[in-house]
């Protein structure tokens, strides 16, 4: 779950985890699935490809990371 300083609120924190996972699959560099813990939208990854290296988990991570500051700057301005 993205939960970057300065977004409060569990519905604006869905809506932006919401976007995050759009735009990765939508990259097509990594997959996530969902879930709801507690009423929060969460990001699910699960890796089962026995090839599957640390790298590929970071890679996945920071393109998260990239995705979720566009999301957050998006916010900002609109």
């Amino acid at each position: 779950r993205v939960v970057p300083a300065g977004v409060v609120g569990d519905e604006r924190l869905n809506e932006l985890n919401k976007h995050v996972l759009e735009r990765l699959q939508l990259s097509g560099r990594a997959f996530l699935s969902s879930t709801l813990l507690r009423e929060r939208f969460v990001l699910r990854a699960c890796i089962v490809n026995p090839l599957s290296a640390q790298r590929d988990v970071d890679a996945m991570l920071e393109t998260v990371k990239a995705l979720a500051r566009e999301a957050i700057h998006r916010l900002a301005v609109s």
